[in-house]
C-alpha cells in the first residue's frame, strides 16, 4: 500500500505568505492571500493573489 504524504501545498491551495516575497514587479508582504498556481520540483512554489499578481518560483517557503 502507498500512502502519499502531504509535504506542503497543492496547486489551487489558498495560505497566506509567512515571510515578504520580492521581485522586481512588486512585493507580496507577510500575511498575503495567495494561491498555489505552480509547484517546479528545483524552483518551489508560484503564487498569485485575489487580484491576479504573479509570482514565480518563490522557493519552498511561502
Amino acid at each position: 500500500m502507498f500512502i502519499k504524504t502531504t509535504n506542503g501545498f497543492n496547486i489551487g491551495d489558498w495560505t497566506k505568505t509567512t515571510m515578504e516575497h520580492e521581485s522586481l514587479s512588486g512585493i507580496f508582504t507577510k500575511g498575503s492571500k495567495v494561491k498555489i498556481t505552480d509547484i517546479d520540483p528545483i524552483r518551489g512554489y508560484s503564487i498569485e493573489d485575489e487580484d491576479g499578481n504573479k509570482m514565480i518560483e518563490i522557493g519552498w517557503n511561502v
